[in-house]
């Protein structure tokens, strides 16, 4: 994995935005090696996230400003639960996959968005983390954000993710039977 680069002065000062925050755990989870966790839970499973959040600040893969951030509590409680022990079990994992493909431009744009396009439009993105289960994939974006309304998320990221599970399924061929939107700071999830 490549090293981070140094944080600018002018960045340094004030801790970090929420964005710069998200990104953090993005890293975190991108970077840790879940069969070194293997089937542990609780404390020992704190601790050895926290071991390999340590070492990856060591490493330079993580700034120590993004270490400070990420609470291996937080990412031990998601491993701990249903989506987090399917993805520890699984044994194809993806994580922050780039990706390309073409959509149709009726279903792709809302209409607002549209203006009179036709045809397909070319889709881009990163999908956060899908791995397979039973043949198919399971599809998770994380989100660090907090808010009241879980049907405003819901709303919010449905869309996001369809065409997250399009592109996927566009690409390899393979069904997505579970898209499912993991709020890690709140310790929910949502499927989608």
């Amino acid at each position: 994995q490549e090293a981070l680069a140094p944080r600018p002065l002018f960045l340094q000062e004030g801790g970090m935005t929420a964005t710069e925050r998200g990104t953090a755990y993005h890293r975190a989870m991108q970077l840790l090696d879940l069969q070194a966790l293997g089937n542990q839970a609780g404390r020992e499973l704190i601790d050895a996230i926290r071991l390999q959040l340590d070492q990856m600040t060591q490493r330079k893969l993580m700034s120590e400003l993004q270490r400070e951030v990420v609470r291996p509590s937080r990412l031990a409680e998601f491993l701990s639960g249903e989506t987090g022990l399917r993805l520890r079990a699984a044994k194809q994992v993806h994580r922050e996959m780039p990706f390309n493909t073409l959509a149709p431009t009726d279903w792709a744009l809302t209409d607002a968005e549209k203006r009179g396009a036709s045809g397909e439009i070319l889709v881009q993105g990163a999908i956060d983390c899908c791995f397979l289960e039973d043949g198919q994939w399971v599809l998770l974006d994380y989100k660090t954000n907090r808010a009241e309304n879980l049907e405003e998320i819901r709303a919010f990221y449905a869309r996001q993710l369809e065409l997250y599970a399009y592109a996927l399924k566009r690409i390899t061929g393979v069904p997505v039977k579970d898209r499912i939107l993991c709020l890690i700071s709140m310790g929910m999830e949502l499927h989608l």
